[in-house]
This record gives structure tokens, C-alpha cells and sequence, in this order.
């Protein structure tokens, strides 16, 4: 009999979909977030979207469309988690105007033109039952001077940082960079003031036929109006879309995905999904064990280089506030890390080996965490993208108690810690992963992962 299937020094795994073989209690992913898989049958999940506000309508973008679609926050049933699996932070749209044919721009240089052309294709934005007229917003500048700018006014805070977002697209399709436009923050009635006062524009390619998010912030120092908006270089045209700000204090100094104003200013509120697997008799749900593993796709949305991106959790398990087992990013090694802890004492904290290298937008992260015990020694292991990141043998204990679910994104003991990145897929098992098992499944995870905004 001819072998069908070649033997390698990384065994017999199924590369397709390795998760039941290798022993996974359950499996989640984010484009079907309502449905958690288990061996035989299908296990539990709860969500909530928690927002302060009754009419915090949102966004989630479809990847199947590649569009932005509302949620009406007033239909529970709408309700989605982002099938993208975003989990930002809870953050309210300041750009309060229901001007929707120049999308709440107060303020046009004098040689700035603008039209309004019907839509046409598929907007960037879903716009079923937005009450839109269907029309674009068109910025041109056909001068033949220095760029040219169009605002909106809105006021400062001593307490908190201002956010700035905008998408844009070039008729074209084009690339979108300093080159063609950025963004400005200026004095208050000085449309041509040489004094900008934003940072520097981040510019994030999120459709591929062209749209770009830009995003700057200004710091926190004063309180007063500025005008914000975008400064158009000559000769450049762009669509003008999906104008949001925010204020923000420990969450990144970027733009995140919220609904643009409609009428009011809207609040986002935070996705809280939970996962288990199902327990016989009842919700009484199984404790960590003293062997298993966790893995994940985590999609980051953000070039931390540029952005401060905040301490959030990618997956959690804690029976209580002392006991826990999460991964997260962790701003003191400004990467992925796993941490676990037992009764309020320490055990493991593994992460990326100095030098760590920065964060780029986009970037897939395929996370394999495994502890157990094998002749007679006690291992944890933290393999990222195929690669052992580090392995101690000097825990205790992993966490008492038993949790009754898998947090996705955020921490069920302390309400908060979105890690404002994309968690799209995660599973867990009860048995201790060789190195082999490891790096093939962290490579797996890492492969399944979709751009956060494709």
C-alpha cells in the first residue's frame, strides 16, 4: 500500500483544522460569534453590549461586504458582536451635527470646492436606513497654492485627550499619504493659521479599493475650541466620510470604529462576549486543570509605534478577582504576553524575549499557550507565529476555582481592559501540547486571521 500521507518531523497533524485533533474541549471564532463549537454538540455563549447610553447605535464591519453596518442599539435582538472580532474601548463621538450632505464640515477654504455626486458601487458605509440621501461628499482642490482645508469646531477638555478620525478615499483609488492630505487642529476661527496643533496623521489602508482611515489626537493641556478637520493638497480630490472624534484619556491615542453622529452625539458602549463549554446538569462549569492549552488569532489594529495602545485582555479565565490565566498586551513589554496567576501569587509571566520588535498595524498574532506535568517536571509554554517565546518550569499551580466562562476581549472581574485589537479566533483543551503541537498550532492561528477591517 503506497503512504498517502507523508510523515514529517513535525508529525501527522491535520494543518486544515487541527483543533480536534489535538485534543480542543471547545473552539470559537469571531464571523460566527454566536456559535461555539464542542466535540458532539455545541456549547454556551453570552453577550452583552454595554453602553451608558439608549441610543448608542453602533458600527461592525461586515467583512463579508466590506462595509461599516449600523446597529440599532434600540433592537437587542440586532445586536452583533464585530465579526471582525474588534473589541474597542468605550469611547463617545463628540462630532455632534445631523449635517450629513458635508458630514458636519462647518469651515471651507475660500479656493475649496465640494459636490455632492450620487453613490454609486458599494459605499464604504452600509447607509439602509441611515435616512441618507445617497450622496457622496467630494472635496477638490484645483488650486495652484498651498493645500487647503476644511473644519468642524468642537471644544477641548482639561481632562481628557482629544481623538480625531476620518476615512478617505482618492477617486482613483489610490494610495493616501502626507503627500495628498492630513490632519489639522487649529486655533478657533484661524482657518489658515500655520499653527497645527494635531500630532502626527496615522494613515491605515482598511478596503482595497482605496479607503484610508486617518486618525491624530491633541493632547490634553487647555480647554477652548479648535477646528478640526483635514488639510487637502493641491492639486488632490478626495471622498470624505465617516468624521468621528472622541475623548479619550487611558485608551489609544488613535481613532477606533464608532457610529457616526445621526442626530445627537452617540456613545459606544463595550462588547462583552463570554464563551464555556457545556457542563452535564447544569451552568457548574469546569476548573482550569492542572494540564491544557489556549489558543488564539489576534489581529491588531494599530501600529504601536505610533499609537499607545492600552493594557486589554485577548481571552481570560478567572474563577475570581485573585485567580486568573489571560492573555493580553501588556504595556510594560509593548507586546503579547501570557500571564497567570494563583490566589494573588504569581506563577507565570511569559513573554516576547528581548529585543521585542514593534507592532505593526494589521500584524496577526497566532498565540499557543500550554502548562502541564511530564516526567515529573512542571512546564509552561508561550509559542507565538510558530516560535517558543519562553518555557519555565517553576510554577506552582495554575488558578483555584472554577470559572463559568471564557472572557473574549475583555475582564469579567474587573468590567473593563478591551485591548482595542481583534480577537477572531480561540480554543482550549485539557491536555499538555508537545513543542512540535505548539509551534504547528500557533502558525494554524496565525493563518486564519483576517486584516481587522477586510
Amino acid at each position: 500500500m503506497s503512504i498517502k500521507k507523508p510523515g514529517n518531523a513535525l508529525g501527522m497533524i491535520n494543518r486544515k483544522f487541527p483543533i480536534w485533533e489535538l485534543g480542543a474541549d471547545l473552539y470559537w471564532h469571531s464571523s460566527q460569534p454566536f456559535r461555539v463549537q464542542c466535540p458532539g454538540g455545541s456549547g454556551q455563549w453570552k453577550y452583552v453590549y454595554d453602553s451608558v447610553a439608549d441610543n448608542a447605535d453602533y458600527f461592525v464591519y461586515d467583512q463579508g461586504t466590506q462595509q461599516f453596518r449600523l446597529i440599532d442599539y434600540a433592537t437587542p435582538a440586532d445586536h452583533e458582536f464585530p465579526p471582525n472580532g474588534f473589541c474597542p474601548p468605550d469611547r463617545t463621538n463628540l462630532w455632534d451635527s445631523n449635517n450629513l450632505t458635508d458630514r458636519g464640515i462647518q469651515d471651507f477654504d475660500t479656493n475649496l470646492t465640494h459636490s455632492h455626486p450620487t453613490m454609486s458601487g458599494t459605499h464604504i458605509l452600509d447607509v439602509n436606513g441611515l435616512g441618507w440621501d445617497s450622496t457622496l461628499f467630494v472635496a477638490n482642490d484645483a488650486s495652484t497654492g498651498s493645500g487647503l482645508r476644511f473644519t468642524r469646531d468642537e471644544a477641548l477638555s482639561t481632562s481628557y485627550d482629544r481623538v480625531v478620525g476620518f476615512l478617505l478615499k482618492k477617486p482613483d483609488g489610490g494610495v493616501i499619504n502626507s503627500g495628498v492630505a492630513h490632519i489639522v487642529i487649529l486655533p478657533d476661527g484661524e482657518l489658515t493659521s500655520t499653527d497645527n496643533q494635531a500630532s502626527k496623521t496615522t494613515y491605515h489602508k482598511i478596503r482595497s479599493d482605496g479607503w484610508y482611515m486617518l486618525s491624530a489626537s491633541r493632547l490634553h493641556n487647555d480647554a477652548g475650541t479648535r477646528m478640526f478637520g483635514i488639510e487637502l493638497q493641491e492639486g488632490e480630490s478626495v471622498f470624505f466620510e465617516y468624521p468621528t472624534m472622541a475623548g479619550t484619556n487611558t485608551n489609544p491615542t488613535a481613532h477606533v470604529f464608532q457610529a457616526p453622529d445621526i442626530s445627537t452625539a452617540d456613545e459606544t458602549g463595550i462588547h462583552k462576549l463570554q464563551i464555556a463549554k457545556n457542563a452535564v446538569g447544569g451552568t457548574t462549569r469546569e476548573p482550569c486543570g492542572t494540564a491544557g492549552w489556549v489558543g488564539a488569532t489576534v489581529v491588531h489594529m494599530y501600529d504601536n509605534a505610533n499609537v499607545t495602545m492600552p493594557f486589554g485582555l485577548y481571552f481570560n479565565l478567572s474563577p475570581d478577582a485573585t485567580n486568573f490565566l489571560r492573555g493580553q498586551y501588556s504595556t510594560s513589554t509593548l507586546h503579547a504576553a501570557i500571564e497567570v496567576d494563583t490566589n494573588a501569587a504569581d506563577q507565570a509571566f511569559l513573554n516576547y524575549p528581548s529585543p521585542v520588535p514593534a507592532i505593526t498595524g494589521g500584524e496577526k498574532h497566532g498565540i499557543v499557550f500550554t502548562w502541564g506535568k511530564r516526567s515529573s517536571t512542571k512546564y509552561v509554554m508561550y509559542y507565538l507565529n510558530g516560535e517558543l517565546m519562553e518555557i519555565a518550569t517553576d510554577y506552582t499551580s495554575m488558578p483555584s476555582g472554577v470559572a463559568a466562562w471564557w472572557d473574549i476581549g475583555w475582564d469579567s472581574q474587573n468590567d473593563s481592559r478591551e485591548p482595542a485589537a481583534c480577537i477572531q479566533h480561540f480554543a482550549a483543551g485539557h491536555n499538555l501540547l508537545t513543542r512540535s503541537e505548539c509551534k504547528i498550532l500557533s502558525k494554524w492561528f496565525q493563518g486564519q486571521g483576517l486584516h481587522g477591517s477586510d
